[in-house]
């Protein structure tokens, strides 16, 4: 799509499209992300709710407003900023490619956009990379050094009440979810041009119906996390990436305080702390790579500008931390997650002042069987059956001790494998994904028809995905065998009769329903000769809970293979 060609109205000309594309236009043009799926040509593939998409049915009237881009070192060519294969060739200013193509896509006004930079340099650069382009008047204002100060600046430039819509200078686009799926094609996409201004309004419109002041988008791009209706108003993330506010300069508790990677968390929490309420459309994300894009908050963790140990993650962690200290009603203690690129602040769902909860906390995902025993036990209470009662608290107690949590084992291409009858439920979307990759015999071929990781790890930890030769080649590098022998090797242990051409061996990612890895047995015998207090290891010992490898990754036990064989 040609991204920059756009009809831009400026104040001083009120006037018409160029009919000569320029060079920054064809290079945004040709840089442009193709779009995931055309809402017009897919429209009776749409499910019911998402057409009814606030951006397609709102009557919010038309208000003023003001787009501010906080922006830092993205006038550099994209090609230099990203690390795309798409923007490899493309030489054109990276901001000019990315959120600045999206406004002009969306058809939103030049005299209403607003670039903050950090000083008169970074000024004067963004005028000459601008030039020659679509953008080359748009309004730009020197601010403060520093992301956190930047957004503060910003929150004050304009005047109290004002309407903002804050962006950031990496945003590709915006993504909408029309159908529900386990990530099929056609669950989302991109948000049709010009519809945008639409969104705005009614995210104004939604704010004062419900009396909030901050609004923005679903804080995940994956589809499943994503819902075809409804707008959280939930203690929550709401991302610096896109969102919009209500000017309250006069409001002093509402500006950032804390480190840089931790503004957008900080001010989505002191607003709710303050108004009891923050939006966030459920059935549009954001699409933007902060962490792979250099320039802009990313620079300041680049090599050798970062004098803190960690970089970025660590700053979050630190942030977190005083975040939970500050608001220890509305923050819990940070943890770290499994994605390095999630936030690691933990929002607590707190009511709304003056609001008392309707209904009790539902129980955690994947605890629903508990949850249902808990209520049966409280039905057994009300009967006055002591002996019930403690019979059921014993039966829960069971169940969450054999409750599975999923593995994600770390299986080379080449592993065979054999899945069991398709264990899902008929008429799911999991039952129809595991038909598509059932017959698979290596994880190779499972992964070609459709299998992904999440689906390989419940599948592994829930026994329906088995193992049928163990590839003895290392998954990782990562590890140093040290023979503490020296060059010398101890004599060889006689081979054992074999009863079989494998031997079961528990390592620590096999759980309940998972009983161990077929290691072959001439390769476990060479393993033994060379470490002697393996050698005495009776074969049904290798597959229990208490085996020499059962806290042992699958990882190490492949090196240790593979160190024993070469």
């Amino acid at each position: 799509r040609p991204a920059a060609a756009a009809e831009a109205t400026t104040s001083s000309s009120a006037a018409a499209t160029a009919s000569v594309e320029s060079p920054f236009e064809a290079a945004t043009s040709a840089a442009a992300t193709p779009a995931s799926l055309s809402p017009s040509s897919h429209a009776e593939e749409m499910d019911a709710d998402a057409k009814c998409a606030p951006h397609l049915v709102s009557t919010a009237p038309r208000v003023d407003y003001h787009v501010a881009i906080p922006t830092f070192m993205r006038w550099r060519p994209a090609k230099e900023v990203s690390k795309k294969r798409r923007l490899k060739e493309c030489s054109a200013p990276f901001i000019l490619v990315h959120t600045l193509a999206m406004l002009s896509l969306h058809r939103i006004p030049l005299e209403r956009v607003t670039l903050f930079v950090a000083s008169e340099g970074e000024l004067d650069k963004y005028r000459a990379a601008l030039r020659g382009s679509a953008w080359q008047e748009v309004r730009i204002v020197i601010s403060e050094p520093g992301n956190k100060n930047s957004r503060n600046f910003i929150y004050r430039f304009f005047p109290a009440g004002s309407y903002v819509v804050s962006m950031d200078d990496d945003l590709e686009r915006i993504i909408w979810k029309v159908t529900e799926g386990a990530g099929e094609v056609g669950t989302v996409c991109d948000l049709p041009a010009g519809s945008l201004e639409k969104l705005i309004f009614d995210g104004y419109d939604q704010m004062r119906e419900k009396k909030a002041f901050l609004w923005g988008l679903n804080t995940s791009q994956n589809s499943r996390c994503m819902r075809l209706k409804g707008i959280s108003v939930r203690n929550g993330l709401v991302n610096g990436y896109f969102n919009g506010f209500i000017c309250r300069p006069e409001c002093t508790e509402l500006l950032r305080t804390l480190q840089d990677a931790m503004e957008d968390a900080e001010f989505s929490v002191r607003h709710f702390a303050k108004d009891g309420v923050v939006l966030r459309y459920r059935m549009y994300a954001g699409i933007t790579s902060p962490h792979s894009n250099g320039g802009g908050l990313q620079s300041k963790f680049e090599k050798g500008k970062c004098p803190e140990a960690g970089g970025r993650k660590a700053e979050e962690r630190r942030g977190a931390l005083e975040l939970s200290r500050l608001f220890p009603k509305l923050i819990g203690p940070p943890f770290a997650r499994v994605n390095k690129v999630t936030l690691d602040v933990t929002f607590l769902n707190g009511n709304r002042p003056g609001k008392k909860r309707k209904r009790p906390v539902a129980a955690p995902p994947g605890d629903v069987v508990a949850s249902r025993a808990k209520s049966k036990a409280a039905g057994l209470l009300k009967g006055g059956s002591a002996a019930l009662l403690q019979r059921e608290r014993k039966r829960r107690k069971r169940l969450r001790q054999v409750r599975i949590k999923p593995q994600m084992p770390l299986l080379h291409e080449e592993d065979g494998v054999v899945y069991k009858a398709n264990p899902k439920r008929p008429g799911s979307e999991a039952h129809k994904l595991y038909n598509t990759y059932q017959f698979a015999t290596t994880v190779a071929q499972a992964r070609k028809l459709g299998a992904r990781k999440i689906d390989i790890a419940f599948d592994w930890s829930y026994g329906h995905l088995e193992l049928t030769r163990l590839r003895i080649e290392p998954t990782t590098w990562d590890c140093e065998v040290r023979d503490i022998f020296g060059i010398c090797r101890p004599p060889p242990v006689p081979l054992e009769v074999a009863n079989s051409d494998v031997v079961t061996v528990r390592v620590r990612e096999c759980g309940v329903a998972v009983p161990g890895l077929p290691v072959p047995r001439e390769a476990l015998l060479e393993l033994k000769s060379q470490v002697p207090g393996l050698k005495d290891v009776p074969d049904e010992a290798w597959r229990r809970c208490t085996g020499p490898f059962a806290n042992v990754s699958m990882a190490l036990l492949r090196s240790l293979l593979y160190w024993a064989l070469t």
